[in-house]
């Protein structure tokens, strides 16, 4: 399930808050040992951007690219049955791989879907 993540005005405050800061670059996180770890660029801009979308109520959600579903989960995801999935890969609107004689979907591609198709 995907949660609200600001649910107030002062947490939306503070978002902007550490939006300036990371706007600003050069941040380092600090341990309580007092250790000093320098936050990479990219890293900074992954983190700025995301922010970016939530500031304007945007969903996130963070997928790892090889993870793969069955017809049968993408279907739950889509409240779609697993036939209509099927459907949708042979029509050419959704790409998977097929594995013996079974779909394999990227989790990516169906939440991708959803957004475009379902919003």
């Amino acid at each position: 399930m995907i949660k609200k993540i600001i649910s107030d005005q002062e947490e939306l405050e503070s978002l902007y808050s550490i939006q300036t800061l990371l706007e600003s670059g050069g941040l380092l996180f600090v341990t309580n040992h007092n250790e000093k770890i320098q936050i990479p660029s990219q890293i900074l801009h992954t983190i700025t951007e995301s922010l970016f979308h939530l500031l304007r109520g945007r969903k996130l959600l963070l997928v790892p690219e090889t993870e793969f579903v069955s017809t049968t989960v993408a279907g739950e995801i889509l409240s779609l049955p697993p036939r209509s999935v099927a459907a949708l890969i042979r029509g050419g609107n959704l790409q998977a791989t097929m594995v013996g004689n079974r779909y394999s979907i990227r989790l990516q591609d169906v939440l991708h879907y959803k957004i475009m198709h379902q919003s």
